[in-house]
This record gives structure tokens, C-alpha cells and sequence, in this order.
């Protein structure tokens, strides 16, 4: 009998051992899939870009196949030339930022025909490589030096998410804390009817030459299966100056949004610019990293495109436009020079989706801002505009026309 119970206890620990291997199994898996997506590991922290490995989302080889079929098929829609960026430029809405010259003739001479004001928007008729066909919103029509235009991305890059947070309800904290007519505001009206794809859009204006980098960001983004979601891009001057006075004024009178900003050898002036900053000159994106769940192939008149219809944003190390230490890029303050950040490790608070994103940003010659894991310059189109700005004019309209559009 006790030879019985002997056994007997021997098989029920067993059968308890065997339950209990199962329950933690099955725990376990539960956890499968719930951590936030990841693409980039940083094997040396003084080399950032360098050592950056993209992991591939779920949609990359359906994404890539798409992205090689509406290229084939825009190509044949366009008579076999390629097309520099996802859509033509034809259709596309610019600015000028300074008062522009049109002229008669596509080499800018024949004389001038008259000239658009400082801010003056047109549509292009026809893109001849350093000079455009174009129509402005007056009816001037002729032909332009576009190497210091402004171009609204959306028209070009329409694969890119854009939430220009800052025509809805802006997001502007600083510490968490909500600063006063800013935070959840209606800064500037970004929003409008866009003829070229039947529907409202958010306009988001850059300089040309940094279009360029960014379509290449873009393109290197969906090729992992992911995508750039930018929330900024021209920010009026006057936009500008109320954030910065309203962040001067809790920074003086609430020492936690003081301490904040003031942290090591940071200062207030990292987080928002006191004056004109590069997001008026039109060469500044903010931006984030997403990867995309779910997408499909839409049209532009006789183009395709593809057109992100479900996303998830990586995980960063605080929420977009948090203006404090905790949105800091690099480990120390250095310049905004273009170079100057290279071999500078990392904030050890940068998540890998920051860091794959800011991978995707620099290998195309954007610079990060080393105060704000979302900020990118691009200091050669600041060299290509030179002094040719004014601060006070707004981009707040939309006359763009659909990619095959046939003036007259």
C-alpha cells in the first residue's frame, strides 16, 4: 500500500510539474507581438548612422513590389521618362519666397513678364530642370528659377503620413505642462481642398533641393516597410514668436519648465528659436517613424500612387513636440553645422525607432538637431536661398492641380 502511495505521489508531481511548464508557455506567447515594432540596433553609439541594421515590417516585399509597379507604370504614362519623385511635378503647387522675376523664356530670357510677391503661390505648368513652366495664382504665366522655391510635398511625396499638427490642435508642451494660446490651438490653417486629389489636404511647403532628400528618405523608409510622418514643415514667423515668447514665460515662472529646459549645458534656446528659424526658410522638417500595417494603390489622373491607409508610430523616448530635455538627440549640445554631429553618440534615451529614423534622415545629408529627436535641417538648401527670404508671409492656400492637367 505505501509502494501505491509512493507511486502515486511521484506521478502527481509530475503532472503538476508538466501543468505548470505548460502555464508558463502560454504566458509567454501571450507576450508574443505586444512590444512596440523595432528596426534598428547601435552596435557603437559614436558611429550612430553607421551601425544602424533596418529589420524589415510585415508589408516591406508587398511594399517594394508596389513601389516598382506604379514606378513601371507611371513611367509608361509618362511616355517612358522617369519621374523624379512619386507623382510629377506638373500640377504641383510652389511659393516664392522673396519677390521672383517671371520670364518669357525657359533659359529666363525674352525679358520679364512681371513678377510674383514675397509668398506668392503658382502651380507648375512644366518642370525644365533648374527652371519651371509656371502659372501663379494672379494668371502670371512664364517661367521661373526654381532652386529657391518652396514645393508642397504632399503634391510630390504622397506616401509620406502628414499630420501638421499645428493646423489642427497644436501639441506644444514643455515638461508635460501646457503652455498658454499654444497647446491645443489652431495655429495657422494648413488644410485646405486639393484639386489634385479630390479631397482636403494638409499643405507642407519645403524648399525644392530638400524635397529632394526628403523623397529619398522616403523611399528608403518604404523599402523596410516603414514611413516618415511629418508634422512640421513651413511654420510662419509669427507662429514662431508666440511659442517662443509663451515658452519664456513658463520658464520664468514655473522652475520645473525651467529646470527642464536648462538641464546640463541645454538652454531654452535649443528647444524653440528667440528669432527667425530654419523652419521659415523653408529647409526644416518635423518628423517621425511609423510602420505601416496596411496601404493601397491610389490615383492621380493618369498616375498611381501609393497611399498609407494604417500605420503604427515606433515608439520614441518622448511625444513630438515635448520642448524639453527629454526630446534631446545627441548626448551633448554641438552646432547646427552640417558635420558637426558626426562621431557624437547618441542621448542614451533614444529609442531605436528614433535612431532608424534619424539612419534614414542623414544618409540622404539632412542634419539632426541635437536638442530634438524629431528636427532636420538641410543645410545646403539654406545655401541655395541665401539671403533670399522674408519672414512675414503665409502659405495658408492650395491651387494644385491634378499630375496630367493640360493648361488652356
Amino acid at each position: 500500500m505505501k509502494k501505491v502511495i509512493v507511486a502515486l505521489s511521484v506521478l502527481l508531481c509530475i503532472l503538476i510539474a508538466v501543468m505548470c511548464t505548460l502555464v508558463i508557455t502560454i504566458l509567454s506567447g501571450a507576450n508574443v507581438g505586444k512590444t512596440p515594432p523595432t528596426s534598428a540596433t547601435q552596435s557603437d553609439p559614436t558611429q550612430n548612422t553607421q551601425s544602424v541594421q533596418t529589420q524589415s515590417g510585415p508589408n516591406a516585399e508587398e511594399l517594394m513590389e508596389a513601389m516598382e509597379d506604379t514606378d513601371q507604370f507611371n513611367r509608361f504614362q509618362n511616355g517612358g521618362n522617369t519621374i523624379a519623385f512619386e507623382l510629377p511635378l506638373v500640377g504641383a503647387m510652389g511659393f516664392v519666397p522673396v519677390k521672383t522675376k517671371v520670364y518669357l523664356n525657359a533659359d529666363l530670357s525674352g525679358g520679364s513678364l512681371g513678377s510674383l510677391p514675397a509668398g506668392g503661390a503658382f502651380c507648375i505648368l512644366a518642370d525644365g530642370g533648374n527652371t519651371w513652366k509656371i502659372k501663379g495664382q494672379s494668371g502670371i504665366e512664364g517661367y521661373i528659377d526654381n532652386r529657391i522655391c518652396f514645393i508642397n510635398l504632399p503634391d510630390i511625396i504622397p506616401s509620406i503620413v502628414y499630420d501638421i499638427v499645428n493646423s489642427e490642435a497644436s501639441i506644444f508642451m514643455s515638461s508635460g505642462k501646457v503652455l498658454p494660446d499654444v497647446t491645443g490651438e489652431k495655429l495657422m490653417d494648413y488644410y485646405h481642398y486639393n484639386a489634385r486629389y479630390g479631397t482636403e489636404q494638409y499643405v507642407a511647403p519645403v524648399l525644392f533641393p530638400m524635397a529632394v532628400k526628403i523623397y529619398q528618405a522616403q523611399q528608403a523608409a518604404l523599402s523596410d516597410g516603414n514611413t516618415l510622418v511629418i508634422y512640421e514643415t513651413f511654420r510662419p514667423y509669427d507662429v514662431q514668436m508666440l511659442v517662443a515668447d509663451r515658452l519664456k514665460t513658463m520658464s520664468n515662472s514655473d522652475p520645473v519648465v525651467q529646470k527642464g529646459l536648462t538641464k546640463g549645458s541645454w538652454s531654452l534656446g535649443w528647444f524653440i528659436a528667440t528669432g527667425l528659424s530654419t523652419h521659415q526658410k523653408g529647409c526644416a522638417i518635423d518628423v517621425s517613424l511609423a510602420q505601416i500595417d496596411s496601404f493601397e494603390i491610389k490615383n492621380c489622373g493618369k498616375y498611381q500612387y501609393i497611399s498609407v491607409t494604417d500605420y503604427r508610430e515606433y515608439e520614441m523616448q518622448c511625444r513630438m513636440h515635448e520642448l524639453s530635455t527629454q526630446a534631446v538627440s545627441l548626448a551633448r549640445p554641438v552646432s547646427n553645422a552640417r558635420d558637426s554631429w558626426i562621431g557624437v553618440a547618441n542621448n542614451k534615451l533614444m529609442t531605436e525607432g528614433a535612431i532608424t529614423l534619424k539612419h534614414y534622415c542623414t544618409q540622404v545629408g539632412m542634419t539632426p538637431l541635437a536638442s530634438e529627436w524629431w528636427h532636420f535641417n538641410d543645410w545646403e538648401a539654406v545655401d541655395e536661398l541665401g539671403s533670399n527670404y522674408k519672414m512675414k508671409y503665409d502659405f495658408g492656400l492650395c491651387i494644385s492641380k491634378p499630375a496630367d492637367f493640360v493648361e488652356g
